[in-house]
């Protein structure tokens, strides 16, 4: 097999494309790596989310995801039961058309994707107010970890997108912390303070539940 130069413009997009490329007898091009330009782990979305439990490895990877075991217990998410179950039966009662219509909804709109976002929101104690913007930053971050290069707008959505994740978080832990609440975020604080998280991990393990948890429930309803 053959290398070729990953600057070549013909296999590259701008500043974006593929790392490099292999050619052999049987095989004209074969893409080995992606990725959005050298100058990656520089940009904003990276930054951000190189602290997630969904990007760490090794060690990192197990001691992250330790506090999560921990603190992450079946009987915390027993308690929500109720609510989400008060506001499971809101989404439904929504489908009623008032003007006596068919009542036709789109389900993944109307009910699959707004009720693990809310499931989500009670957990980490976030505004119901505040989820629009949360989703919305969301869109960011599939965009920060697809495997096809980003184009200058994308790049922007990605950098934005996480940056105001970070911020909103944050804000959040800023708040809690002076709250004596015995919940996840609390629990997730006292492992920052005793050593176990640094803040940047704190943070980012946070809105990873949101983009961790928020489609695969979406999708299994």
């Amino acid at each position: 097999m053959e290398h070729t130069c990953c600057g070549d413009a013909a296999y590259r997009f701008g500043d974006y494309g593929p790392a490099y490329l292999l050619r052999g007898p049987r095989t004209d091009i074969g893409v080995v790596l992606l990725r959005p330009g050298d100058d990656v782990v520089n940009q904003p979305y990276f930054t951000v989310m190189a602290d997630s439990v969904l990007m760490k490895a090794g060690e990192d990877h197990r001691r992250v995801r330790q506090t999560f075991q921990r603190n992450f217990r079946p009987g915390l998410v027993e308690t929500l039961r109720p609510a989400i179950i008060e506001r499971a039966h809101q989404l439904i009662d929504a489908f009623v058309d008032p003007s006596g219509g068919p009542g036709k909804v789109e389900l993944m709109a109307a009910f699959a994707s707004p009720l693990p976002l809310s499931a989500i929101s009670q957990l980490l104690a976030v505004p119901e107010e505040d989820e629009a913007d949360i989703y919305q930053w969301m869109h960011g971050f599939k965009l920060a970890v697809q495997m096809l290069p980003l184009d200058d707008k994308q790049m922007k959505v990605a950098n934005d997108s996480m940056s105001a994740l970070d911020t909103y978080f944050r804000q959040l832990v800023a708040r809690r912390r002076s709250e004596s609440v015995d919940d996840l975020v609390n629990k997730m604080i006292a492992d920052t303070d005793d050593g176990t998280l640094t803040e940047d991990e704190l943070i980012a393990n946070l809105w990873s539940i949101y983009v961790g948890g928020h489609d695969t429930s979406a999708l299994s309803i």
